[in-house]
């Protein structure tokens, strides 16, 4: 499993591969991370919380997953989007100058934050909308090897 790790990872090539390899007959690998193909990425772009610079090394499209996946002999065998609201009130923070340690940010203080709770709660309301859409900031990955895929050389 990959809990909002494999965006940190110098290789994800690499770490798909060895992850693959260690799997048991009939194993699955999960992916939780953020991609920027999404309504967030598309109105936000530099702004956009989850590019995370530097600690976010790689952040991967939906289709460049795919692809990843095909280089190393694995499939997507299904993919839930789960992003939350923070994708908007983050993004908004930033934009506004606000670290998201700030005492003013939602994360550190919510009622002295510089959003209502109705702002909050409308955020919160359209992600769920996007996640329906497959259009949310973040996402979770079932992966499984490709069958006949040689796991060993990616083919």
């Amino acid at each position: 499993m990959f809990h909002h790790s494999f965006e940190h990872v110098p290789d994800p090539e690499t770490s798909l591969r060895q992850a693959l390899k260690c799997l048991a007959p009939g194993g699955k690998i999960l992916i939780r991370m953020p991609t920027p193909s999404s309504h967030a990425f598309e109105t936000y772009q530099s702004a956009w919380v989850q590019l995370d610079a530097p600690r976010h090394l790689v952040v991967l499209s939906r289709p460049g997953l795919d692809s990843l996946c095909e280089r190393v002999g694995a499939n997507v065998v299904s993919v839930d989007d789960d992003s939350t609201g923070f994708q908007f009130w983050g993004s908004e923070q930033y934009l506004r100058g606000i670290p998201l340690m700030d005492g003013q940010s939602v994360m550190v203080a919510p009622d002295g934050s510089p959003f209502s709770k109705a702002q909050l709660q409308g955020w919160e309301k359209q992600a769920l909308g996007l996640n329906r859409q497959g259009r949310g900031d973040q996402a979770a990955w079932v992966i499984a090897p490709a069958k006949n895929a040689d796991i060993a050389t990616g083919v």
